[in-house]
């Protein structure tokens, strides 16, 4: 697993770089995401950054800086969360494909969340309301949300 975080950390690195200087990511880049991350996957999670208009953030800058990402459902759908130092989220495909099946490196929540972390300082599109959190809320939050999603 330190490998594979280690090579996203790379490809993710190049994300920051290429669309700092060109306002876009680049070809080559884009080939390796989808290698990570699976082509269809890698664009779901594009297309997810594309789509949302609002996220809430909760973080925490004591231990380790934590950053807990809510995707604002549509009407009759759940609220996602998604953690943007691991790859754990609550979407369905997270439990099958990431806990289950062992098929998949990360959903595409978590690849949104990581693609917007890195071109953030130059995009503006989305509105983020942002919670300065303790450790312990975002840890008591945690065990609700993988509480609940066992629960499902």
């Amino acid at each position: 697993m330190d490998i594979l975080s280690g090579v996203e950390r790379v490809l993710l690195n190049e994300v920051a770089k290429t669309y700092n200087d060109l306002k876009s990511i680049d070809n080559k880049t884009m080939e390796g995401l989808a290698l990570f991350y699976g082509y269809e996957i890698l664009l779901h999670g594009i297309h997810l950054l594309k789509q949302t208009k609002r996220l809430v953030l909760y973080y925490t800058i004591e231990i380790n800086s934590r950053r807990l990402y809510q995707f604002h459902a549509n009407k009759n759908q759940v609220s996602v969360y998604t953690l943007s130092t691991s790859n754990f989220c609550t979407c369905n495909f997270y439990k099958e494909h990431i806990l289950s099946k062992q098929d998949y490196f990360a959903c595409p929540h978590n690849i949104a969340i990581k693609l917007y972390e890195q071109i953030s300082k130059s995009n503006n599109d989305i509105d983020i309301e942002m919670f300065d959190v303790t450790h312990e809320y975002l840890i008591d939050k945690m065990a609700k949300l993988i509480e609940q999603s066992c629960e499902l």
